[in-house]
């Protein structure tokens, strides 16, 4: 590799700055950092170029570990934090997530504990679905699932995932399984299953019957025949008031997500990763990464931004080449997921900073504009995706389970490749938005994980401030104490459009978004609806309707304040964090000014 000139924790802010002391960099026993963020991007970047250069045929080693260190140290793409914790060091696995099938028998159950407890302590999360465990008998108080569920939860919620946090798990459950409703009620009580994410996977047939208020039928895991029925309408009212109670479960739909499996010959897919992103078949691991779009732009002539399509372009190709020798120098924590991982060689890479993207171009997220830059934006990666991995195909070989045919019969080295996940620590890195979120608050506190809470102060609305001259002490407090731009004085017009956040979006704005970056995406698309603590049980049942109607493949819905210590929040005791804020900007004084009132 060319030698590259060191430049510790540039173009990082104090958080990601923190971030990373915390969780990635190597520590001495003293728990002192033994390395840079720089150290860091060029430990991943040759682990992961491994694979080049290993015979004639393959690209050269030396380019490709520098365009991957580059392209991390610049933001522009970074993996998930599993491949950021473990290439070069510890479990070495770099998987986001594993599915991982389970019996009912007592062996079989104990078996995958075990196994689900390594994937943890290697950094990775873990899907299960629950649809072929058995239905609780007439006469017995235990219900099968919610007790492994628990076994489990409590098991796990002693593991720290790769040593850092308590590990991710997502459970499926089919509306069909005759103990539905107890899935569904599993979260009803706080502080229960807090490291389980749970979703329903509805039917066609499901939403047939809920449409005509008629009952649907129950079918027995065990032998798969009919094993009564249910009122649709009472399990979706079941489903709207447990959501509204907790933010569980999430839904998916069952067709929408099999028309797009790539691989049908290998199985249906019936799991989903952490936050709904990725579409697994039992066995298999998903390696993520996404690129930071808000760091796409180049100056026009005479002034403003515009996206800058042949960086991102080039940001895709790298992301594509960088995941798919993701699969092949990764450690598996058995031979029988490897194999069917790299059966099918799926990858997801998505993107994230949209809202930032938006900020930056005086775009609002809530507008047709928006709707169009982002469905654009999508295509572009879909295509150059498909392009790279066909280039990457002709390399070194279609994933084994190609056929003829396989979509559009060209032959591809991934099955899958796209898929837009939560980003929710890698944005903090990157300095942009999560996801293709739009900006929770503009100023708030995150609480992580066995670390102090933060303060996020959007960069770009801190920018747009300046440049008014309305920018002080007082705002930043205002917005932190839970106020809406649109409830602050002295705010221009034109900032107050732009700078929308989750809570001012209209519900359908937010599927809208969701329908449009889905077009052009493979897997699935991790976007929550966000709701004030208001909203009714009512507005998250049409929500649902209709993100069925707009064929998305899952959605969820999160009414604010509607968990005990929500890791995104505003603070009314947050004046220690905004000094502490201030005293870390490179030109405080304009902070200092004693303009408080004017924001009251």
């Amino acid at each position: 590799m060319r030698r590259i000139r060191k430049s510790p924790f540039q173009g990082l802010d104090f958080n990601a700055c923190h971030l990373l002391e915390r969780r990635y960099l190597n520590k001495d026993n003293a728990s002192c950092p033994t390395e840079s963020a720089t150290d860091l991007f060029e430990r991943v970047a040759g682990v992961v170029a491994g694979p080049e250069g290993a015979s004639p045929a393959t690209a050269d080693k030396d380019y490709w570990q520098t365009r991957f260190f580059t392209d991390m140290q610049a933001l522009e793409f970074l993996p998930n934090s599993t491949i950021l914790l473990n290439a070069g060091r510890f479990s070495r696995q770099l998987a986001a997530c594993i599915a991982i099938p389970i019996s009912h028998e007592p062996a079989s159950i104990q078996n995958v504990l075990r196994q689900t407890v390594d994937i943890h302590l290697g950094g990775a999360g873990t899907a299960f679905c629950l649809s072929s465990f058995p239905a609780s008998e007439n006469n017995s108080s235990t219900v099968p699932i919610i007790s492994l569920l628990h076994e489990f939860s409590d098991t796990l919620q002693a593991v720290w995932q790769g040593g850092i946090r308590c590990g991710c798990n997502t459970a499926c459950l089919s509306v069909h399984h005759p103990d539905i409703k107890y899935f569904i009620e599993a979260k009803n009580r706080p502080d229960v299953l807090n490291n389980f994410y749970l979703s329903v996977n509805i039917s066609r047939e499901f939403m047939q019957a809920l449409e005509t208020r008629s009952r649907y039928y129950l079918y027995d895991p065990l032998s798969r025949q009919q094993n009564g029925t249910a009122s649709a309408e009472e399990i979706f009212n079941a489903i709207v008031e447990s959501s509204w109670e907790n933010g569980d479960p999430g839904v998916v739909f069952s067709e929408s997500i099999e028309k797009s499996n790539p691989v049908p010959q290998l199985g249906r897919v019936e799991m989903v990763s952490g936050c709904g992103e990725q579409l697994m078949l039992p066995l298999e691991a998903c390696f993520l990464g996404s690129v930071n779009v808000s760091r796409m732009l180049k100056e026009e002539t005479g002034g403003g931004q515009r996206l800058d399509w042949d960086r991102l372009k080039h940001a895709v190709e790298t992301g594509v080449r960088f995941l798919d020798n993701a699969i092949d120098v990764s450690k598996y924590p058995g031979q029988d997921i490897k194999n069917m991982t790299i059966h099918s060689r799926k990858i997801g890479l998505g993107i994230m900073g949209l809202a930032s993207l938006f900020y930056r171009m005086s775009i609002p997220y809530d507008s047709p504009q928006a709707l169009d830059m982002a469905e654009r934006i999508m295509k572009t990666v879909k295509h150059t995706a498909y392009n790279t991995s066909a280039s990457l195909a002709s390399e070194r070989g279609p994933y084994p389970a190609w056929r003829d045919e396989t979509r559009d019969g060209i032959k591809r080295r991934n099955a899958s490749l796209t898929t837009i996940a939560p980003t929710g620590t890698l944005s903090i890195l990157a300095g942009c938005s999560a996801g293709i979120e739009p900006v929770y608050r503009l100023a708030y506190i995150r609480r992580i994980f066995n670390s102090p809470p933060l303060l996020e102060v959007d960069v770009e609305f801190v920018s747009a401030a300046e440049g008014e001259g309305i920018l002080s002490k007082g705002l930043i407090a205002s917005l932190v104490d839970g106020q809406h731009l649109n409830q602050v004085k002295g705010i221009p017009e034109w900032m107050k459009r732009v700078f929308v956040t989750s809570m001012d979006i209209n519900p359908d704005m937010h599927l809208n978004m969701q329908a449009a970056i889905q077009k052009y995406t493979d897997n699935a698309v991790s976007k929550t609806v966000n709701l004030p603590a208001g909203a009714t049980k009512k507005a998250i049942a049409r929500i649902y309707l209709e993100a069925y109607r707009k064929g998305l493949k899952g959605v969820t819905v999160y009414r604010d304040s509607s968990r005990p210590n929500q890791p995104l929040d505003t603070c009314r005791e947050g004046n220690e964090l905004v000094e502490k804020w201030i005293s870390r900007q490179s030109n405080p004084g304009w902070l200092h000014q004693d303009n408080h009132h004017k924001y009251r």
